[in-house]
């Protein structure tokens, strides 16, 4: 028997819901959003568990504003811009390196004003 890495789960967005309203002021539509303790949340659903739950709250918004709920469904996906992480360090910023983490900054490249990013070779 030989040992495999584990695979990671894969999932990708393929196709996204939205909740949309007339936008009472433009005359435009709106993205439909409820308050939640973690603050204003669009219902925006990506599965049919948050569309189910999401359709709920729809109808009651919907029931008690006299608006049209509408829900758009986009499923064309198009991959875009990708943002990787980058890292600056500024001169003379005192970042109290963790030991641990300190061989990341081996690899860096002078920017700008003499700052750093992280992951490009330094140069000599």
């Amino acid at each position: 028997m030989t040992d495999t890495p584990a695979e990671k789960p894969s999932f990708k967005l393929q196709k996204i819901r939205v909740f949309l309203a007339e936008h009472p002021s433009n005359k435009g539509e709106a993205i439909v959003t409820i308050n939640t303790p973690q603050g204003v949340m669009p219902l925006i659903a990506v599965d049919e568990k948050q569309y189910a739950a999401f359709c709920a709250a729809a109808q009651d918004m919907a029931n008690g504003s006299g608006m049209s709920i509408h829900v758009a469904e986009f499923n064309n996906r198009v991959e875009g811009q990708v943002f990787e992480r980058q890292l600056v360090v500024v001169p003379g910023l005192n970042l109290n390196v963790n030991p641990a983490v300190e061989g990341a900054f081996k690899n860096t490249k002078k920017i700008g004003d003499g700052g750093f990013k992280i992951g490009d070779k330094k140069k000599s």
